[in-house]
């Protein structure tokens, strides 16, 4: 009896798992590699992208990454992303963001991206006219950027729970005039508040552990009072 050989069949160009897309403005298309950990401004030309789908290799997307892509208006985020660097989203206008429902570590809530259960704002994302957001009483944490330029904001309201706002969280807000930093905050970070030239007066509570550089700056010393609830003693130990 002849030696039995295995039957195979030949295939190509069949992948197992897909390659990431960027599509741009005109048509044409990039592709990420599945493979590809992390994504990054540095890795791939973003300048005109509308459009990015990200293979299901990504794990990190990394600070800054797609920062003031302003045409973009649409990337899916995989159950494989751990990792969301501090302003990664910031300046996308009119970015929707789709994340696979397994992601276990980030989540869309009213169409602003936040850590899943809602403890960490990481990007917000205001709705046509509006003028004020009441952030919601889970968040402990607003991340760097999350406000990142919103001309439009004029108001926003604070939980008691927000223990950290994070550096430039509220930079370049023009028109933000009414704020209110609650009891709880322990940390105010690096230009915050930054060129928020409506902004007259602020209170900070006796919980402030640590201000960030630039925190507070305007141009033209438009911010005239500063309030701080806690003795003198206490302004003393504030790291700054």
């Amino acid at each position: 009896m002849g030696k039995l050989m295995p039957n195979i069949t030949e295939t190509k160009n069949i992948r197992l798992n897909k390659d990431g897309e960027i599509t741009y403005a005109d048509g044409s298309i990039d592709y990420i590699d599945y493979g590809v950990t992390s994504i990054s401004q540095e890795d791939y030309t973003l300048e005109g992208a509308v459009k990015v789908v990200l293979p299901e290799s990504i794990t990190t997307i990394d600070e800054e990454a797609f920062w003031e892509c302003e045409s973009l208006l649409e990337i899916t985020i995989p159950a494989s992303v751990t990792e969301i660097g501090v302003c990664a989203f910031s300046g996308c206008k009119n970015l929707k963001i789709n994340i696979s429902p397994e992601n276990k570590h980030y989540e869309m809530i009213e169409n602003n991206l936040y850590t899943f259960g809602g403890t960490v704002l990481i990007q917000y994302f205001p709705k046509e006219n509006a003028n004020s957001f009441e952030i919601p009483d889970a968040v402990t944490e607003i991340a760097g950027c999350a406000f990142y330029k919103e001309s439009s904001l004029e108001s926003v309201s604070m939980p008691e729970g927000v223990e950290v706002i994070g550096k430039y969280a509220f930079f370049a807000c023009e028109a933000l005039k009414d704020v209110h930093i609650p009891e709880g905050t322990e940390i105010i970070g690096e230009s915050a508040f930054d060129l928020c030239d409506s902004i007259t007066s602020i209170n900070i509570p006796a919980s402030v552990k640590e201000i960030g550089k630039s925190a507070f700056f305007t141009y033209g010393d438009k911010l005239k009072d500063v309030y701080y609830s806690g003795s003198k003693s206490d302004w003393k130990k504030i790291k700054m």
